[in-house]
């Protein structure tokens, strides 16, 4: 369970408003990744089991790193390839690291790159990324606003 502070709050505030011009996956589009890499990391190829914790949807190119949430941007990854070794590195670079158990470095890349050419083209929303940025900014300083206000009326 979450720590309910204000950052936290901030954060979702954040993750709100871009989902609106970003949305994550749908649980269609998710079904049908799974199926796609057969229940296996796209990097190293272990097997996955869906639900479990060692099971993750990652982005190919992290969000911090100017990557969207569109279903072409994520593939399968097991927790140690996606959360210990990746990161926000390129997949192409981290994926030449990776000793595959029955695949080579090429043939796993031309799955991925199959994978996201056989995604639907994203929808543009036609939002101004500065417009985005603003408009989050102004959430979050009206809810900063608010934060204060309430504990500045706990000390009256």
């Amino acid at each position: 369970m979450p720590s309910y502070t204000a950052g936290y709050a901030k954060n979702i505030i954040s993750r709100a408003l871009v989902g609106i011009v970003d949305p994550d996956p749908t649980d269609r589009q998710i079904n049908s990744m799974w199926k796609y890499f057969d229940s296996a990391c796209a990097y190293c190829e272990v097997r996955l089991v869906r639900g479990q914790r060692k099971s993750h949807v990652d982005h190919l190119v992290s969000c911090a790193r100017g990557g969207t949430n569109h279903i072409s941007n994520r593939v399968l990854a097991c927790a140690t390839c996606n959360g210990d070794k990746k990161r926000d590195r390129d997949w192409r670079e981290f994926l030449t690291e990776i000793k595959g158990r029955k695949s080579t470095f090429k043939e796993r890349a031309k799955r991925i790159k199959n994978w996201q050419s056989s995604c639907p083209e994203p929808i543009s929303h036609g939002v101004d990324v500065d417009y985005l940025e603003h408009q989050i900014a102004n959430a979050k300083s009206a809810f900063d606003v608010a934060v204060a206000n309430i504990r500045q009326s706990k000390t009256t």
